[in-house]
């Protein structure tokens, strides 16, 4: 069945039944002279003066002052709810300050011991040992028994390899006893 249609599918240009001809440029001169698309044109031109409207210039500096000294008072303000002492510095020298506060130095860890100390114990009796072997490292009265069993576990893994020993604690001999199968 055969269908009829108004226009030839195999031509460019889709004729309609009662026109013959179409006019591309006619149709546009047409459109432009709608009274609708000349308001939107000058509705469109209005919008545009008010959106390109420039921005007054300000200082960079003076902004720059602005943020920075938002951001101290919102600091300030959280450090006084939390009841800290606090002392701020800016970079021209304006010192903000509340409470007793020195500067921090930094704190370095007390040593417990000699450096080398435990090193020092423990390895004449690990040293000479072979595959097999089994060693008492004895306790020193400076150095904890967990501190002492650490150190040591971590110079064996390092020498001889991780699972080539094994460690315990006897307290009854206050020694720890190695035992290297590897």
């Amino acid at each position: 069945m055969a269908h009829s249609y108004p226009f030839d599918p195999n031509d460019h240009l889709f004729v309609n039944e009662k026109q013959t001809e179409f006019d591309f440029s006619d149709a546009l001169d047409r459109i432009a002279d709608l009274p609708m698309v000349e308001e939107k044109r000058e509705k469109a031109k209005t919008k545009r003066k008010y959106t390109k409207r420039k921005q007054p210039k300000i200082n960079q500096q003076s902004q720059f002052e602005n943020v920075t000294m938002k951001a101290i008072a919102q600091a300030m303000h959280i450090l006084q709810a939390t009841k800290c002492a606090y002392k701020i510095v800016t970079v021209d020298g304006t010192v903000f300050a509340e409470g007793d506060v020195h500067a921090f130095r930094g704190h370095r860890m007390s040593t417990q011991r000699p450096h080398g100390l435990i090193a020092a114990h423990f390895k004449p009796h690990l040293e000479p040992m072979k595959v097999g072997g089994v060693a008492e490292v004895p306790w020193h009265p400076q150095i904890r028994e967990d501190d002492l069993q650490s150190a040591m576990s971590a110079w064996m893994s390092s020498k001889w390899g991780k699972g080539s020993y094994t460690t315990q604690k006897n307290n009854t001999k206050k020694v720890i006893e190695v035992l290297r199968y590897k």
